[in-house]
């Protein structure tokens, strides 16, 4: 992964347009998601280094949710198994 210098003052302005915080509730993670899924449809490669920066950002915030909230739990044959 490359160091890329960003412009704060853009940014910034990306920032106060999407908001990005820790998600608490199904609707802000919508919001998040849907936001993450504009940058993508352009392609990584034709993204800024500031919506780069968004980019990776957001996906923390949606993994970090995904962690808490959407857990995959093993199957009830596994822990069966093992009882």
């Amino acid at each position: 992964m490359s160091t890329q210098t960003i412009n704060t003052a853009e940014y910034g302005r990306l920032l106060a347009r999407v908001l990005p915080q820790p998600i608490k509730t199904e609707r802000e993670y919508d919001r998040i998601v849907a936001e993450t899924g504009k940058l993508m449809a352009r392609g990584e490669e034709n993204l800024s280094p500031e919506e780069s920066s968004l980019l990776e950002v957001m996906a923390i915030l949606i993994e970090n949710y995904d962690r808490e909230h959407h857990a995959v739990q093993r199957p009830l044959l596994t822990r069966c198994s093992r009882s």
